[in-house]
């Protein structure tokens, strides 16, 4: 039994899936009345993997673990008894083990080694998921165009072949990475952020001198496809952070745990300035252990220390200022703004112009910094009466595995669990 309510997911990935299948089985299991979930996306499910929308070439490989699925840690405390033990035996079904076994690849994956997938097999595991749940989840095709928000209602149009189609909301979650933070300038062949260069098809030139911006993973993920690409052409590629340095990722099982549960690394004990530190030793501003092998081997690499004040296109070549004095600027062949995203910059760019008025009168600015510290429990923002769902923006209050993929089970949990009525909670000794 279902109400009547619309819970609306932007974006067709990983998070929406680990959502829509947790509401699937507490309906199955328990009858729990659940609201109709719509996701609305781009291209297809899984777009921001499969290679051919952006974001990756689908070559390459995933950061975590494959077995941190969309149930992982498998550790659901929604009624406090036995029946969580149900629940992460059902989750089981959208498991990555279970996905390899249905398509007879699980012992040739075991064999090689538990290899982490391509980001084009994650996409089809995504793609697995949501075929078990077709019957459950409308999947509409289409660019969200605009969020209309007040205290009583939320609509969603989005654009489906050119016909604008609107949907009701009563709970709304916004997935994904975000929006570049910085663009290209509209008329450059040979500046791009990190949407437009997984976008173009650009045919590098023998020994072209690149600079990429950032130390970051989207910065690794770049330079790999680059000399995935073109490793023959002697290209010369110059990465810029702030610390003239590129690091590895923090890998071990005492940083990992705290990314499946944040009370494992006290996380509501540690200062914001702590949880930022933590956050980009071990995911932001690095690159992977694989990665930094990969570009160790096989890439031409000079890493420049400073801050990029301005790019600008002048006879065919790119003219970069930098802000820290040690280089007042210099030329390249290409640049690539690759120094991560605005994660709510699709909330701020889709609401509507009194939309937004009326929500930062409640909240202040819809930026990143100021909603980081605003995300309750569940997840949702605080202080607003409908909710709007934005767990790649709640690391720093909740615990840095809900931004990305490594404790997709608890961010379920956690978003479905506000949506259980009290009435329900007692029926089923809820004690979380």
């Amino acid at each position: 039994m279902k109400t009547q309510s619309n819970f609306v997911i932007i974006g067709a990935g990983p998070k929406a899936l680990a959502v829509v299948a947790k509401s699937y089985v507490l309906n199955h299991l328990f009858a729990l009345p659940m609201p109709t979930f719509h996701v609305i996306e781009k291209k297809e499910v899984g777009a921001n993997w499969t290679g051919g929308n952006g974001f990756t070439n689908g070559n390459l490989r995933l950061g975590t673990s494959p077995q941190k699925d969309i149930g992982f840690p498998y550790n659901s405390k929604i009624f406090g008894n036995q029946n969580d033990a149900r629940i992460n035996r059902e989750m089981r079904a959208f498991s990555w083990d279970m996905y390899l076994i249905n398509n007879g690849k699980y012992a040739e994956w075991i064999d090689r080694g538990r290899p982490s997938p391509t980001h084009f097999e994650w996409a089809q595991y995504l793609k697995y998921g949501f075929s078990i749940l077709k019957d459950y989840v409308h999947i509409h095709t289409g660019y969200l165009k605009e969020i209309f928000y007040n205290e009583k209602i939320v609509r969603i149009d989005f654009d489906n072949n050119g016909v604008v189609k609107t949907l009701g909301a009563d709970y709304l979650m916004l997935t994904g990475p975000g929006e570049s933070n910085f663009k290209k300038p509209i008329e450059s062949t040979r500046i791009f952020d990190i949407n437009s260069y997984w976008k173009s098809k650009i045919d590098f030139s023998q020994n072209e001198k690149i600079l990429i911006v950032g130390g970051g993973e989207n910065s690794a993920t770049i330079v790999l496809d680059i000399n995935q690409k073109f490793g023959n052409r002697n290209l010369d590629f110059n990465i810029v952070t702030p610390s003239g340095m590129i690091i590895t990722r923090g890998e071990s099982y005492f940083e990992n745990r705290v990314y499946t549960d944040a009370n494992n690394g006290h996380w509501d004990y540690l200062t914001r300035d702590e949880k930022i530190s933590f956050i980009k030793h071990t995911d932001l501003g690095v690159y992977s252990v694989e990665a930094m092998n990969d570009l160790s081997r096989s890439a031409n690499l000079n890493i420049i220390k400073g801050l990029v004040k301005g790019a600008s296109e002048l006879n065919g070549k790119v003219i970069v200022t930098f802000q820290d004095g040690i280089k007042a600027s210099n030329s390249y062949d290409r640049v690539i703004l690759a120094n991560g995203f605005q994660k709510v910059g699709l909330l701020s760019s889709k609401l509507n112009i009194h939309s937004k008025k009326e929500l930062e009168c409640i909240i202040g600015k819809i930026v990143d910094k100021n909603l980081e510290n605003k995300i309750g429990r569940d997840l949702s923002i605080k202080g607003i009466r409908k909710k709007i769902f934005l767990p790649m923006i709640s690391g720093i209050s909740q615990g840095p595995g809900f931004s990305n993929l490594s404790s997709l089970g608890t961010l379920s949990d956690r978003v479905l669990y506000s949506l259980i009525s009290v009435k329900n909670k007692e029926l089923y000794n809820v004690s979380n």
